[in-house]
């Protein structure tokens, strides 16, 4: 006899089209009917749908959440085909040169997150190396990866154990929650995640689980290097269209994390010498200075160079305050009335600025304004960075900073702008003589102390492995499709 499992909360296309596991005899592994989701090449232009598929991912999106159907959102545009991206009035940036910042906020989840875990996860099941129904995955996180990849494994067949910081927001355990995730909390060493790393490890081995390391999987890459890679491209054209910019990024702009994101510049600078800036908190800059020490900006620095960063093609480094990327925050979601009565910014766009942004994006708004003053960048130079995600996860922290500094008005609005305005160019380090250490300082802690080879490592010194890492996408479009019914 045979049975079919589906997931939960499944729209009636989703519903057809669930990951579905086929239950052979009794006693033996459930085998993959097929793996229901978007190729690279789907997500970098979801217009390569059917329409019906199309629709039933924008209807999921308004209207459930846990609907797989909201896997086919897992792409940078809006309903109209436009990149989702805000261009950051200079009333605040206070420099010539155009900042956008793409906006990760609209993607599931909330999180840009999600689409680096759903190419770690499909790519894995598609090589074989992960199956529904048979294996468990346990990750590493400060908080937001977990979240997202708990909601991608839930949608695939996987349940997540999470293994976290103990000061991780309460807004990401609420959501594993939901997500039907298990979450362990471990004391943070410091500014580094050693001890949730080394507590994930012990914790696969315990329940004979997979470990997902966002710090050491190609696939993250791979998501920001073809899909966050070719948004960047379709925005710099259209921006260049409008007269802002001339038609490609001149620097992208994004916090280390786990290396995932940056590699989007790593292609846009194989493609068009697009200028790549690592962005680090000051004190906790093992690029900058080799620095360790606590900060706030969650998701930005892990305290390692992650094993996935291509540190060939980053151009340099921008340390930016913690406190005063809170202050910004700050400025963004609760200042709109006086930005626009004092600053002279349009009522519509305070108002869309409010909810766009997390720590971690004010974070990389504020490295992009000091790269464009250090690289001395003008009116003709687009500088792109990304708002990963919203503040949702950031309530705490701002009702700290307003007991500690009082509540947002007329005077700490004009502060606060002119703190944005007037950020220095001190703690920027431009790297080109600093790519040799940011490799080698991968030995300790992959090599010497999670088992990477050393033959591994000294692969990607040259741009040939980072070229192929892009290359591998088509390969596994290739083995979705096999294994993806027809839409």
């Amino acid at each position: 006899m045979r049975m079919q499992t589906r997931l939960a909360g499944t729209s009636d296309f989703g519903q057809d089209r669930a990951c579905v596991l086929d239950q052979g005899p009794e006693g033996t592994e459930p085998a993959v009917s097929y793996l229901f989701g978007p190729t690279f090449s789907e997500m970098k232009a979801p217009e390569q749908l059917p329409e019906q598929v199309r629709e039933a991912a924008r209807i999921a999106r308004a209207a459930d959440p846990m609907d797989p159907m909201n896997l086919f959102n897992l792409h940078w545009e809006d309903d109209l085909g436009e990149v989702l991206a805000v261009v950051m009035p200079s009333e605040l940036t206070g420099v010539a040169a155009p900042i956008a910042l793409l906006v990760g906020s609209k993607f599931p989840t909330g999180s840009i997150k999600v689409g680096p875990a759903y190419a770690i996860l499909a790519e894995k099941q598609v090589f074989g190396e992960l199956q529904p129904g048979r294996d468990r995955l346990v990750v590493p996180s400060s908080g937001s990866f977990a979240t997202a990849l708990a909601w991608v494994a839930s949608r695939l067949g996987y349940a997540v154990h999470a293994v976290l910081p103990d000061d991780v927001s309460s807004h990401h355990v609420r959501a594993l929650d939901a997500f039907g995730a298990s979450v362990e909390l471990v004391a943070r060493d410091r500014a580094s995640l050693s001890s949730v790393m080394t507590a994930a490890q012990r914790a696969a081995e315990e329940l004979h689980s997979v470990l997902i390391d966002p710090w050491s999987e190609f696939g993250s890459y791979r998501f920001h290097a073809l899909v966050t890679a070719s948004a960047i491209e379709k925005l710099a054209l259209r921006l260049g269209g409008q007269g802002v910019g001339r038609g490609v990024a001149s620097a992208f702009v994004a916090s280390v994390g786990s290396g995932g994101t940056l590699g989007a510049g790593s292609a846009l600078r194989a493609r068009h010498g697009t200028a790549v800036i690592a962005v680090e908190p000051f004190g906790a800059s093992p690029l900058f200075d080799g620095g360790f020490g606590s900060h706030r900006l969650r998701d930005v620095c892990a305290g390692i160079v992650p094993w996935i960063l291509d540190t060939s093609s980053t151009d340099g480094v921008a340390c930016v305050s913690d406190v005063d990327a809170l202050r910004g925050l700050a400025l963004l979601e609760e200042s709109g009335q006086w930005l626009v009565e004092d600053h002279g910014i349009r009522e519509d766009v305070a108002s869309r600025l409010r909810g766009l942004f997390g720590l971690s994006g004010v974070a990389n708004f504020m490295g992009a304004i000091k790269t464009v003053k250090k690289l001395g960048l003008g009116p003709n130079d687009l500088v792109v960075t990304i708002a990963p995600d919203g503040a949702d996860a950031d309530k705490a922290a701002l009702e700290t900073l307003a007991s500690i500094e009082g509540p947002v008005g007329h005077d700490a609005t004009i502060r606060r702008v002119e703190m944005l305005r007037r950020v220095a160019t001190d703690g920027f380090l431009e790297g080109r003589d600093a790519t040799k250490r940011w490799h080698n300082q991968k030995y300790y802690p992959w090599v010497d102390g999670r088992g990477k080879s050393a033959e591994a490592l000294e692969a990607q010194r040259t741009s040939d492995f980072w070229s192929a890492q892009r290359e591998r996408g088509h390969e596994i479009d290739r083995r979705i499709l096999e294994l993806r019914p027809p839409l």
